[in-house]
């Protein structure tokens, strides 16, 4: 970071604090900030973390409670538990279960605090007994695992097998288990199996002493286990929550930006288990789980698989939209086999302005559609089109270079992750949807409340923003210093018509610059000085204008969200504001890109 000073300025370019009275900041480099933050109660939001990876961080929930106490509000079925008994694997004090004396079903369970399509995973280690089944009740799915030698066996009289199991060594005798299966979880089941080799998990004879030792479960939404979250009476939570600001590093940015954003619903009822979307047809291809390592940096993509027929291979179904709206359709692809690439088509139903999007997974270039490259082989692939009816088709190919006829070899295809469409002009950040039969709304991000009527000098300063819209017009969007009402206020302001940037104030300053696209990256200065008032973007001095400025102390708040305008939404990489009037010099500085 670069520090300037002199008898009338001072900043920190990419961040700073104030100082001396002369410049107050609002920092979205470091994660502290300002402002008051909030995005409603929901887990829907996610951001891009910081290199080397930009892995997508999310929001996260065990929705399990007393996750490492058995002995507490799980029912217990001729089992006993007995608590704080070993050393566990995450440095916790670990129970132990055994089944009790006779015949019967042995086992502890626990209804989800909200049920959906999710995944278990706990903790094993052998005592006596080796053997654990899962029993996931709603979709009627389990597996069970023997930590003696980390393998899973059938379960014999519960259920059919879970479609996405595993079993590896977590130390010291320990065994991480995890089972995901699609649909609605109701129940989790965790029996103590018969420790006879290729026994009846369901009835067997118990002994009332031989045990086995358990710990940390945790039911999550998603395909694949995340770390664990301990919970005691309510469920526990972790990642990008409704009161944490989302500091992104989309593009591969080496400095974040604060990413603001208006609400959006993702439609897509199963945005990463595309074996739970109801496709109207699947021609010539299947649709794998859990396949490789995802832009979350998670074993959870999925994938869409090609059989051996010379011929066309796809999906589509036709999502029930709202007719005569503008919708935005993503997904995350990564080519599997040689020279594999996506495509998208709007089937010609249902689209007044429709798409067929084609996009090179090896050169990451696009066709009627846009790519953004994430790293590690993936690109996050965009269509946007207009709806004339209800039922809207969409059609996902994976293709051979370009052609969508061939023959395939029965195992290449795309990989594809964050299945997402939602109404709007342009996408959005990626919204995780694991409701199975339901759409999910990230809320919109609210900033402001920064200051008060002795941080600002508000006969005569500088309010600068160093920002970037995510689209070209559309609604009209502020950062303002004010008093928090309309009376006293000036605004910069990304306007609703496109490549028009406005400067107002309630002391008589309307000016509008029209030579910037919103999109690009914007360092702007609205100087305010009676009869001495300037805006200065990129650098370059657009506008020197006279009028009246303030009463002492009349302003008092710094905001992204000013009364009854449109909160600010874009990605906002530093706002400042100074106590002085500066000199064109160093407002030319301030303002270089």
């Amino acid at each position: 970071m670069s520090y300037y000073d002199d008898a009338s300025l001072m900043f920190l370019a990419g961040g700073g604090a104030q100082k001396d009275g002369k410049a107050y900041s609002i920092k979205p480099t470091d994660g502290t900030g300002d402002f008051t933050f909030s995005r409603g109660s929901n887990l829907a939001a996610t951001r891009v973390g910081a290199g080397p990876n930009y892995y997508i961080e999310k929001g996260r929930e065990n929705l399990l409670l007393q996750s490492n106490n058995f002995n507490t509000t799980w029912v217990k079925t001729s089992a006993t538990v007995t608590s704080d008994v070993i050393a566990g694997p995450l440095g916790e004090l670990a129970d132990s279960v055994f089944a009790n004396a006779g015949s019967g079903q042995h086992r502890v369970l626990q209804t989800p605090v909200s049920t959906g399509m999710g995944t278990f995973s706990m903790y094993i280690k052998q005592k006596e007994l080796s053997r654990i089944v899962i029993h996931l009740l709603g979709v009627n799915k389990a597996m069970g695992f023997d930590c003696s030698n980390n393998t899973t066996f059938t379960a014999v009289g519960v259920a059919a097998d879970a479609e996405y199991y595993a079993i590896t060594d977590a130390g010291n005798g320990w065994s991480k288990i995890e089972v995901f299966e699609g649909g609605t979880t109701t129940r989790v089941d965790i029996y103590i199996a018969n420790p006879v080799a290729g026994g009846n998990n369901a009835v067997w004879t118990g002994d009332g002493t031989s045990e086995i030792y358990i710990s940390s479960a945790q039911f999550e939404l998603g395909t694949i286990s995340t770390p664990y979250i301990e919970t005691t009476t309510t469920t526990g939570t972790a990642g990008i929550l409704e009161d944490t600001p989302r500091f992104n590093y989309s593009f591969g940015a080496s400095c974040p930006s604060l990413l603001l954003e208006p609400s959006r619903t993702n439609v897509v009822t199963n945005s990463e288990y595309l074996n739970g979307v109801e496709w109207n047809g699947k021609i010539n291809v299947s649709f794998g789980t859990n396949q490789t390592i995802s832009p979350e940096g998670l074993l959870n993509s999925a994938s869409i698989i090609e059989n051996t027929t010379n011929g066309s291979h796809f999906a589509y179904e036709d999502f029930t939209l709202t007719s005569g709206a503008s919708y935005a359709i993503s997904i995350y692809a990564k080519k599997n086999g040689v020279n594999r690439n996506l495509r998208f088509n709007d089937g010609g139903l249902g689209w007044s302005s429709g798409f067929n999007g084609v996009f090179d997974l090896t050169a990451g270039t696009a066709t009627g559609g846009v790519m953004e490259d994430v790293g590690n082989g993936w690109y996050r692939c965009s269509v946007t089109g207009t709806t004339n009816a209800t039922a809207s088709r969409l059609i996902i190919y994976p293709t051979l270079g370009a052609a969508t006829s061939y023959p395939g070899d029965g195992t290449s295809g795309v990989f594809l992750y964050g299945f997402q469409i939602e109404a709007g002009s342009y996408v959005s950040s990626y919204i995780p949807n694991h409701s199975g039969g339901g759409s999910v709304t990230r809320a919109a991000d609210v900033c402001g409340g920064a200051g008060d009527a002795n941080t600002f000098n508000s006969t005569e300063g500088v309010l600068y923003a160093e920002v970037a819209g995510l689209a070209n017009g559309g609604v009209d969007r502020s950062i303002a210093l004010s008093d928090g009402t309309l009376s006293n206020y000036l605004r910069i302001t990304l306007h609703a018509n496109s490549n028009r940037i406005a400067f107002f104030s309630s002391a008589g300053v309307n000016y509008n610059n029209f030579d910037f696209s919103q999109t690009d990256n914007l360092k702007i200065a609205f100087q305010y000085k009676a009869n001495d008032w300037k805006v200065y973007i990129n650098g370059i001095l657009k506008a020197q204008l006279s009028a009246l400025t303030f009463s002492p102390n009349a302003l008092s708040d710094l905001s992204f969200n000013l009364a009854n305008f449109t909160p600010f939404y874009g990605n906002v990489k530093q706002v400042l504001t100074f106590n002085t009037a500066l000199s064109d010099a160093d407002l030319a500085a301030l303002t270089t890109i």
